[in-house]
């Protein structure tokens, strides 16, 4: 389904898909599982909970019925697509999200922001599209990024991220459980390399929340915000960690003022 949502970063979330599983550690304590279980356990127990409920979290479901949900949408509008899932999660073929593609193709008056903890997948849908349509995914109004938690997975990640074609790319450090450098060089595709940063539009640093939240080492996300300025990159603080901080850490008035900063990709 689509929705109006409290992520800061976007206006509405479209779900086409539901259902993930857990990939690295970031997905400890995931909300969307948690949110799933919960519903899933009310749904088996005769409360009135949509369908979508009645299978565990890690059944990969497709709803065509939900393809053509932004079209409807007249107002233009950030849209968040898979907020509960993976869009290029291994259960998802490509057939599939090519028709998720054709909505985002059709809808040019909005922007579609995909987040995916499998950007080489991605980076395979893109190859596979070229061939197949000889088109190319970079549609100047759908936004690619990856959710990297530490640098372990910023290393196996951003190269993939890097290599696939897009007009915006962009990271989500979120839930920040390590120290991130992100001006490193790194190798893709070919034997060159290219600091990250050079080819990334929009950073957003999160910490975790939920009441198995872990800990954010301020110094984390100083750096980061460092890294950004002196790159160019506009940075976006969503929260701080809900372990430090459990009543204010979403409230920005409340953050160190130098992580008092939400900005939006130049487009």
């Amino acid at each position: 389904m689509g929705s109006k949502t409290g992520i800061s970063w976007t206006d509405s979330t479209w779900n086409p898909i539901t259902g993930c599983s857990k990939i690295s550690a970031g997905c400890k304590n995931c909300y969307a599982k948690q949110l799933h279980d919960k519903r899933y356990k009310a749904y088996h127990a005769d409360k009135a909970m949509p369908e979508q409920y009645s299978t565990p979290f890690e059944v990969i479901r497709l709803h065509n019925n939900r393809l053509q949900i932004p079209i409807h949408w007249k107002k233009p509008r950030k849209i968040f697509v898979c907020s509960t899932s993976d869009l290029f999660h291994e259960g998802v073929s490509f057939y599939f999200i090519e028709k998720v593609w054709d909505t985002m193709f059709d809808c040019p008056e909005h922007t579609f922001q995909i987040l995916t903890k499998r950007p080489d997948r991605m980076l395979e849908f893109a190859n596979w599209m070229a061939d197949k349509r000889n088109r190319n995914i970079d549609y100047h109004n759908v936004w690619l990024g990856t959710s990297i938690e530490n640098q372990e997975q910023a290393d196996k990640r951003i190269p993939s991220l890097l290599a696939t074609p897009a007009q915006i790319r962009f990271i989500s450090a979120e839930p920040l459980i390590g120290e991130l450098n992100l001006s490193k060089p790194y190798g893709f595709d070919k034997p060159i390399q290219t600091q990250a940063m050079e080819g990334i539009s929009w950073v957003i640093v999160g910490g975790e929340s939920g009441k198995a939240a872990r800990s954010m080492n301020m110094e984390w996300a100083w750096s980061i915000r460092h890294q950004c300025k002196a790159f160019g990159v506009p940075f976006f603080m969503k929260q701080l960690s809900q372990a430090n901080y459990p009543h204010t850490f979403r409230d920005i008035n409340s953050f160190p003022i130098d992580l008092q900063v939400r900005e939006h990709p130049n487009v």
